[in-house]
């Protein structure tokens, strides 16, 4: 099978990358370590077996979690109010204008003058040509949008693969049971 050979390969290569690392620490400590190894990394070591063994729940977990998703449905959401926050720009605007001005005058005729003026308003403009730049830049809003999502209905396509690589792993790291209906996967621990 090519899952068992994936694994038993990618067993070696941790088995050799552990022995390298206990090599280098016992160089660094000057003593020999396997005697003081604790159960759990000998080689008769048996992972347990997983609480949800169904690849659903796993793929169901991965995609809620994952936090590139995530950023992906907030980049979403961002790029829609960005659609609407452009597309205002064709509609009028209302301003409250507020203007406080003191100043002082003094000349040959006059002496210490003083002005205080107040000014309280509404402004309305109404754009009635900008030169395509509104809607130049509600396009490129749209066009962000649809690239957003686009990278979105193509970000969870590898997820499954990753659940199941991991899936398949920890069945095979566990020892065997009794024949299923179910595939059965050789003990390569």
């Amino acid at each position: 099978m090519p899952e068992s050979s994936l694994a038993e390969a990618q067993l070696l290569e941790q088995r050799d990358e552990f022995d390298i690392a206990v090599k280098t620490l016992e160089s660094i400590i000057g003593r020999p370590l396997r005697s003081a190894l604790p159960g759990a990394l000998r080689d008769g070591f048996h992972p347990k077996p997983l609480v949800h063994n169904d690849f659903q729940y796993w793929l169901t977990m991965a995609v809620k979690h994952n936090a590139q998703l995530q950023r992906l449905d907030e980049t979403l959401t961002v790029a829609k109010y960005d659609i609407e926050r452009q597309r205002a720009g064709h509609f009028p605007r209302m301003s409250l204008v507020a203007n406080r001005r003191n100043s002082h005058s003094e000349n040959e005729s006059n002496c210490k003058q003083r002005y205080d003026t107040g000014t309280l308003g509404i402004q309305v403009s109404v754009p009635l040509f900008s030169g395509g730049a509104v809607a130049a830049a509600t396009r490129q809003a749209q066009a962000q949008y649809q690239r957003t999502a686009w990278e979105k209905r193509g970000r969870p396509t590898l997820l499954p693969w990753r659940c199941a690589s991991i899936l398949l792993y920890s069945r095979a790291c566990q020892p065997e049971s009794p024949p299923t209906n179910r595939l059965r996967m050789r003990r390569v621990c």
